[in-house]
């Protein structure tokens, strides 16, 4: 059994600290974090480049509130060799990391990936997961169909 002073400890806690705590994270601390967490501005900045129903490839993302906001249709890439073929074709939007971004040159020979926007130019520079949109160039003389 409980010491009445540990028990009144206890409750003193539980009641009056613990739902200020609580107050102060979902008033406070969940608020300051958002915009490093807001997909929909920058979905919406793809589908004004891609308007529904285009389709945006996702190299090596995996981010399901991006996805959401843009609907369908969305492809998902893993391997470079896959990304390589779809760099031969034009006019294809590819989010990708800014990781992916400076090591496509190495890994891709059949065209270029020029970049389009950065989700970090959206939300003041910050953002929880950084992302680039990444638009295909085939080398001259290379044509493909989608």
């Amino acid at each position: 059994m409980l010491k009445p002073a540990v028990a009144s400890a206890f409750w003193t806690f539980s009641f009056f600290v613990l739902p200020f705590v609580w107050w102060f994270y979902l008033d406070r601390q969940l608020p300051a974090q958002e915009p490093m967490r807001e997909r929909r501005t920058f979905a919406a900045e793809i589908r004004r480049l891609v308007p529904a129903p285009g389709s945006v490839k996702f190299f090596r993302v995996e981010d399901h509130a991006l996805a959401f906001h843009l609907g369908p249709k969305i492809d998902t890439i893993l391997e470079w060799e896959n990304l390589d073929v779809w760099a031969g074709r034009p006019g294809i939007y590819i989010v990708m990391s800014p990781e992916c971004a400076r090591e496509w040159p190495r890994r891709i020979r059949s065209g270029r990936l020029e970049p389009v926007l950065r989700n970090t130019d959206l939300a003041g520079g910050r953002h929880e997961q950084p992302l680039c949109l990444m638009q295909t160039c085939p080398h001259a003389g290379r044509r493909g169909r989608e």
